[in-house]
């Protein structure tokens, strides 16, 4: 009867100890390492083991202390250290707590020999992937770590089956040192090739579409880094809403299937943006009411399955502009990853002038990443009567003719996570002014003259943390030619360049822009997003001469809903206040 009276009092007061610490949590006032430790880098200790000044202590994780200390002794290569006791005394009060490590790391142990045996491949192959070397710090993590690098470079040379074990590691001494000499085996097995690709989910996208776009097929040797590249080189498409991995399977007959799993997307875009700009009250001479900006683009981006592509564009910058263009794409051509597109468009530009371009276009993809493009086009300017005789415009024609490169190497174009583009081009232009004969005469303008104009664009996109993405994006533009009017010029800002301005606010012949965004994934396709613009811009012509820097920053967003993309965009610009912001809404739409 005693001895039950007793064991019900200590569970009594056991319960209301564990009451009190959850209630009340120890402190640890001071850490401490016995002297063997003081050699090593203490607050990585403490780090790794969670014990440390004004953290938490938890009697009943003692052993785990211990552990995580232990574990990380032998990554650094003290195989032999130990953890003797984890001693703690209270104080008074039961609030805090002193703790003191005993124990020992002993001697560190350092890489050996490597001696690499391989069945198929040379073994000096493999020996040079290794990142350890002898006398480094014995490390179990980074001898795995060149271990998985080993099985992947098997891989990459058809050995898709390769297995690999460590057969003897021999720990011997000499003089004061200890060295760990490790034994390796790989044996590849037979090297795989590719006896059929078998595809999954394209219910109407052609299997050749696909087919064309991969970097491996039938016949060829199976390659690890190639297969994993197929998602993303599919993806660029643009027609497709996932793509997996493929994975390697044997059939019924012992034949090796790639199977590539597809989930089909709607290819047909739609993207609406609307805008208003204020009622401008600068003075009572030209007050006016606010009006709306807007642009549509319509995108058929795989006619009939076959990633033939039509595009439409119209867009009404301000009250007396408008931009309309249409292009027919035709991909691989003769079978060649050769692309080739027709182009029309028409723009009003402030009721002064109406401008007709039409073009040829083409695309050479030389491999997964690097692009040649190149374009003929023929322009047509016609100003108004009124442009003639106080803009001093004339009317033209002119024949364009423009080469580029494109080096692209995001992982996802509509939010991407890393990558860089780069896209620059030089246009060389033959002009023919025409007419009207007055202003040729008086103005002493050559029936034929030359134009140049050199592109630039760059974007770079780089994952900080996870789901935190800084991208910057730069965009410079240069025309040359002897005699620049109006219609020369590169026009910008707006949604797509300053976010703080109208659109086509500014005009220059020396134009330059800056995109800083700190984005927040939240998703897929959606963001949100801190930018910061700058624009900088030469205008010079007969009667002024404009040097400007235009900064303009805000927030956007872009969120994936069940109608498409929203897109909203706050701007500031040089000397807006909020009343003057800009606001960008925006809808990208596959159905």
């Amino acid at each position: 009867m005693l001895k039950f009276f007793k064991i019900h009092i200590f569970v009594f007061f056991f319960s209301n100890f564990l009451y009190s610490q959850s209630a009340n949590p120890i402190i640890i006032s001071l850490i401490e390492f016995g002297e063997s430790f003081q050699k090593l880098n203490i607050s990585e200790l403490e780090n790794v083991s969670g014990l440390s000044n004004n953290s938490r202590f938890n009697p009943s994780m003692v052993n785990q202390y211990a552990d995580k200390i232990t574990r990380y002794l032998n990554q650094q290569g003290y195989l032999y250290a130990r953890i003797d006791k984890i001693a703690y005394t209270f104080s008074s009060d039961s609030a805090s707590v002193k703790v003191n490590v005993i124990g020992m790391p002993g001697k560190i142990v350092l890489v050996g020999k490597i001696e690499v045996a391989s069945d198929s491949l040379s073994s000096i192959l493999y020996q040079n992937l290794f990142t350890v070397r002898e006398f480094d710090p014995y490390s179990e993590l980074s001898i795995e770590n060149d271990l998985t690098q080993m099985l992947s470079y098997a891989a990459d040379s058809g050995f898709v089956f390769a297995k690999v074990r460590v057969t003897d590691m021999d720990i011997r001494k000499e003089e004061n040192d200890f060295f760990a000499d490790i034994n390796i085996h790989i044996s590849e097995g037979k090297r795989i090739f590719i006896d059929r690709v078998e595809l999954n989910g394209n219910d109407y996208t052609k299997e050749n579409v696909i087919l064309r776009e991969l970097p491996t097929g039938v016949g060829r040797q199976y390659s690890k880094s190639t297969i994993e590249q197929i998602p993303q080189q599919l993806m660029r498409l643009g027609i497709f809403k996932n793509v997996k991995t493929p994975a390697m399977l044997i059939g019924k007959n012992g034949e090796y299937i790639l199977s590539l799993e597809i989930e089909e997307g709607n290819a047909t875009t739609f993207d609406g943006v609307v805008g208003f700009i204020p009622e401008n009250k600068t003075s009572s001479k030209t007050k006016s009411g606010g009006f709306f900006t807007g642009l549509v683009d319509i995108s058929f981006r795989n006619l009939f399955g076959t990633a033939r592509s039509f595009d439409v564009h119209w867009e009404k910058p301000d009250r007396d502009s408008e931009n309309f263009f249409l292009r027919y794409t035709e991909p691989w051509l003769l079978g060649y990853p050769f692309d080739i597109s027709g182009s029309l468009e028409r723009t009003v530009r402030d009721s002064t002038y109406i401008e007709w371009k039409g073009g040829v276009q083409t695309r050479w993809r030389y491999n997964r990443n690097f692009s040649i493009v190149s374009s003929l086009q023929r322009q047509v300017v016609l100003p108004d009567s009124f442009a003639n005789v106080n803009l001093r415009l004339v009317r033209y024609e002119q024949m364009n003719l423009e080469v580029g490169l494109v080096y692209d190497t995001r992982d996802y174009a509509i939010n991407p996570r890393k990558g860089i583009y780069l896209g620059n081009s030089y246009t060389f232009g033959l002009k023919n002014n025409f007419g009207p004969g007055f202003l040729l005469r008086e103005d002493n303008i050559k029936t034929n003259e030359q134009i140049e104009l050199l592109k630039l664009n760059f974007k770079w996109f780089y994952e900080l943390f996870h789901n935190q993405v800084l991208a910057i994006q730069l965009t410079g533009n240069q025309v040359k030619g002897n005699r620049l009017q109006l219609t020369d010029f590169v026009w910008f800002g707006g949604a797509k360049t300053l976010r703080g301005y109208r659109e086509n606010q500014f005009r220059g012949d020396l134009t330059a822009w800056m995109n800083l965004e700190y984005r927040f994934l939240l998703g897929r396709n959606s963001r949100i997003f801190l930018f910061n613009d700058w624009g900088a811009y030469h205008f010079k012509d007969s009667q002024t001469e404009i040097e400007e820097i235009l900064p303009g920053y805000g927030i956007g967003l872009r969120l994936n809903t069940g109608l498409g993309i929203m897109a909203v965009d706050f701007g500031l610009g040089k000397g807006d206040d909020f009343s003057q912001a800009k606001i960008h809404f925006g809808l990208i739409n596959r159905f």
